[in-house]
């Protein structure tokens, strides 16, 4: 069973990594997430993959809408799905989750130019 911080990060990759959803779903089943609602999410994400072999992106919204607005669970299943777009698109820019989360700060480089970038930690 996946836990913590893994669980994110696995479905994550599962519904927006074209290079590791595939690897992924040779190893995860959804019985492997904590929740039902992981497991619902990467069942579609799943689902999606084995129908069109390439993960859902952004399709996994469309994908859950009936879920999100039939369960009590809807609201809760919103904010993991914007969470993982948000991991994805953080990851697309090269920071880990934490680092996507600050301000770009403006700072000079070695050169004396500058730049701009993000807040130290």
């Amino acid at each position: 069973m996946l836990i913590g911080g893994s669980e994110d990060n696995v479905l994550t990759a599962l519904c927006h990594r074209v290079n590791l959803a595939g690897r992924i779903i040779e190893r995860v089943k959804p019985a492997d997430f904590s929740t039902q609602t992981y497991r619902t999410i990467a069942a579609a994400a799943i689902a999606f993959y084995e129908e069109y072999q390439r993960p859902p992106g952004m399709h996994i919204c469309d994908l859950l809408e009936t879920a999100i607005r039939a369960s009590n669970e809807g609201r809760f299943m919103s904010e993991i799905l914007r969470e993982l777009e948000r991991q994805a698109s953080a990851a697309r820019r090269g920071l880990c989750p934490r680092q996507s989360r600050q301000a770009p700060r403006h700072r000079r480089d070695d050169k004396g130019q500058q730049r701009t970038g993000r807040a130290a930690a």
